[in-house]
């Protein structure tokens, strides 16, 4: 009798431990589920805040009763926004200059490239790890020599100067992420095309950059999407206001002793509007470029 009761205690203890895993499973999605929702609370409540902030009448911000919903809706703030400051010239400046940084950073990255994915260069190591190693300066320490160049190009106050500044930030990145693309790129199939009658430029064209399309895609969102953000260029080589990028001009809406939030706010949603949309419309691209270029090479 004692050695059955003994046999039956590990059986018991297992029941147990089985019977409880179930209840830990449920907690345990549960705290997950739980600190997933915390962290989309943290994200988007700052978005929410700005939509309720531009949405409110001027100085509702600074009153002593606040709520999460506005205690009037207006779009004064957005009014104020077109034709108070001439915001809709700063939305269109950075968008000139968005465009051509992440159009030349494509090309010239694509280029450069391609030719340190497929020709082997002598010093082609090296190479790479200074491109990189310009990642490792920050911007700030080069702003006076780059001002300092363009006062004595005359580049100051104009499109070109704004567009090097740019280019010379985001290439070395979009070729390092272009280099790993081509190298994902099997060599057969450039050569199979060759041997079909393609030209080199022809093969190139068709071939290779439609192959890598997700790649040019990634590029072109970074440098649009980091060029459009860019404050320190854009303040630096613009000091003429119908020069102004976006981003300075919503840097002048804080003064030294008032600042208007809720006309700061509806700009800011102005702002992030058309790159969100960019965004959202390619990310699977981008996320794709990325991984490819990133881990290939």
């Amino acid at each position: 009798m004692t050695m059955s009761n003994a046999a039956a205690a590990p059986v018991n203890s297992t029941a147990q431990a089985s019977n409880a895993f179930p209840y830990r499973r449920v907690l345990g999605r549960i705290g997950v589920a739980i600190a997933i929702v915390a962290v989309v609370l943290f994200a988007v409540f700052p978005i929410y805040w700005m939509i309720v902030t531009a949405v409110s009448t001027l100085g509702a911000s600074r009153s002593a009763s606040q709520s999460l919903l506005p205690a009037s809706f207006t779009l004064d703030n957005f009014v104020y926004v077109f034709t108070e400051v001439p915001f809709a010239l700063w939305i269109g400046n950075s968008a000139i200059v968005a465009s051509l940084v992440a159009v030349g950073a494509t090309v010239v990255g694509a280029m450069a490239g391609y030719s340190i994915a497929r020709f082997n260069y002598r010093w082609t190591g090296v190479f790479m790890l200074v491109i990189l190693a310009t990642q490792l300066m920050p911007p700030t320490a080069i702003i006076i020599p780059l001002y300092r160049l363009a006062l004595a190009t005359g580049l100051l106050n104009t499109y070109t100067g704004l567009v090097i500044a740019n280019l010379t930030h985001v290439l070395p990145i979009a070729i390092f992420l272009l280099r790993g693309f081509f190298l994902s790129i099997p060599p057969e199939i450039e050569q199979a095309a060759l041997v079909d009658g393609c030209t080199q430029v022809g093969m190139l064209v068709r071939v290779t950059m439609r192959m890598a399309a997700p790649g040019l895609a990634t590029v072109f969102i970074y440098a649009f999407v980091v060029t459009w953000n860019d404050l320190l260029f854009a303040r630096t080589l613009s000091s003429s206001g119908s020069m102004w990028t976006a981003p300075v001009g919503l840097a002048s809406f804080q003064g030294e002793y008032y600042t208007l939030f809720e006309p700061l706010m509806a700009a800011s949603l102005v702002f992030a509007l058309p790159v969100t949309v960019v965004f959202l419309v390619l990310q699977r691209h981008f996320v794709h470029g990325l991984t490819v270029g990133g881990v290939k090479g």
